[in-house]
């Protein structure tokens, strides 16, 4: 079996212009991060005949599923392969923007309710997963989001999957895992 995971193109949406943002401006950006339009790009699918396609139903992957799977209707939409959502922002303390991402990743270690998420998305990626395998088709094609997709990276290697390492992955670059 092969599985290809693909995160979104790059969203064009630039960085808030201020040096420094409230926890409201940085939550308002990141709700307007999840409707922006993509701008899209070239991504080698390496000549594999893609049976099947599965995408996160937020505009961002859709867009680009369909620009990567050009056959009308047969994308299927998953809510399960949603990004992981951010902890809540919130307040008029100004920081960098780039200091608010950064806090909400290390929230997502450290804040009880964030690490039930990430709970939450282990178990979307084992469901998807589980649903892929057990269909007939041999190559499927995943469109996600950037950590969703290091966690589905991880299910795969515990599934004995062989692919790619990645830290982070690059917008509409392809990374192939074969059982």
């Amino acid at each position: 079996m092969i599985v290809g995971l693909v995160r979104h193109y790059p969203v064009d949406l630039p960085y808030p212009r201020k040096r420094l943002v409230s926890g409201d401006e940085a939550a308002a950006w990141f709700a307007a991060y999840d409707e922006a339009p993509i701008v899209p790009g070239r991504t080698d699918l390496r000549g594999i005949a893609w049976e099947r396609c599965v995408s996160s139903d937020l505009p961002r992957a859709v867009r680009t599923a369909e620009l990567l799977f050009p056959e009308p209707g047969r994308i299927e939409t998953r809510a399960e392969l949603r990004e992981i959502p951010l902890p809540g922002l919130s307040g008029k303390l100004r920081l960098p923007f780039w200091w608010w991402a950064v806090w909400a990743r290390l929230t997502w270690k450290l804040d009880r309710a964030a690490r039930e998420e990430m709970a939450s998305a282990e178990r979307r990626v084992r469901a998807v997963l589980d649903e892929a395998m057990s269909r007939p088709e041999r190559s499927v094609l995943i469109v996600s989001h950037g950590a969703l997709m290091y966690e589905m990276k991880k299910e795969l290697a515990k599934r004995g999957f062989l692919g790619p390492r990645f830290a982070y992955p690059r917008n509409g670059e392809l990374y192939v895992f074969t059982l």
